[in-house]
């Protein structure tokens, strides 16, 4: 078992999941959504997790979309003295293990050949809940293996409308509260159709109440430009190092040239820049030499082999 003896190591809300993990399975309740922002450690808190799941007798199955994660959580597990399967095509999957690691996909598969039969009492555990709650194959999942206690862990439970996706989810961290204790560094934001005298800290944060278009005809905005230089400028005052997320390559472009022709040291880093760039540009920004970058961030996770 995992000794959560040592749970002063952990922080003030990740002990509040576990407690609440241990009421939901001592509860009649069937479905518990934990909601925690991104970097506050949803994947470091499985194991806890699954550990309360295992402790009170249930096979426990965790899923996520993608392999990368499987192999991180199967880090998470290592030195703990939990029976660990992965489901893949290089590993013999015990089918009396406490825990078994999967992507949807590979768990679909094995279940619809008949290749894998749960035992006993079944709970789940699935990451990114909020992307799989609706789809045929992970209600596939949960026809067959028939779980009766259900656990989701998501970041961002709404849809594309901005709509809450669940009546109900636990969050025992507000991003505010996140963001003064440390945890998390302050973030800023505004409306991209207000152009001028943008107010960071009194404004109202949306969620999908813009299109690429709404940001192209922001950024062709010659009063938005002269802020935006003067932003950056005032970064560089402050010697902050700053990468600069856009929403595509040309748009990088565009505003590199335009701080290089104020006078600024800078340069882009996405899928086509030169192999030169690739290689050193992120280590030269690191070392300082380099004040504000670029990085179109949807171009470098899908090379990295992410869905995004």
């Amino acid at each position: 078992m995992l000794n959560t003896s040592n749970n002063h190591t952990l922080r003030d809300y990740q002990k509040k999941i576990i407690e609440k993990t241990k009421d939901f399975i001592g509860s009649d309740e069937k479905e518990l959504v934990i909601e925690l922002y991104t970097g506050l450690g949803k994947t470091h808190m499985i194991p806890y997790i699954a550990n309360e799941l295992v402790g009170s007798g249930y096979q426990v199955y965790v899923v996520s979309d993608i392999s990368q994660l499987i192999n991180q959580l199967k880090e998470h597990f290592k030195n703990q003295s939990l029976n660990v399967s992965i489901l893949n095509d290089n590993e013999q999957t015990n089918k009396n293990s406490n825990i078994i690691l999967s992507t949807d996909q590979t768990l679909y598969n094995r279940l619809k050949n008949n290749k894998l039969e749960p035992t006993g009492k079944v709970a789940i555990i699935a990451d990114e809940y909020h992307k799989r709650i609706n789809g045929d194959r992970f209600q596939y999942i949960l026809d067959k293996l028939e779980p009766t206690k259900k656990i989701g862990l998501t970041a961002t439970p709404f849809d594309f409308n901005g709509i809450k996706m669940f009546d109900n989810t636990y969050c025992p961290i507000s991003q505010r509260e996140a963001e003064e204790k440390g945890y998390l560094s302050p973030i800023k934001y505004y409306i991209p159709r207000i152009v001028t005298q943008i107010d960071f800290d009194n404004i109202d944060k949306g969620v999908a109440d813009y299109s690429a278009e709404d940001i192209r005809q922001l950024y062709s905005d010659e009063e938005f430009k002269k802020w935006f230089v003067k932003f950056a400028k005032s970064l560089i005052l402050n010697k902050r190092q700053t990468l600069i997320f856009t929403s595509n390559i040309e748009m990088a472009e565009e505003y590199c040239s335009l701080l290089k022709e104020n006078g600024e040291n800078v340069f882009t880093y996405h899928s086509k820049s030169d192999k030169i760039t690739r290689k050193w540009g992120l280590i030269y920004f690191k070392d300082e030499e380099i004040d504000i970058s670029f990085d179109d961030f949807v171009e470098i996770v899908k090379e990295l082999g992410f869905d995004c």
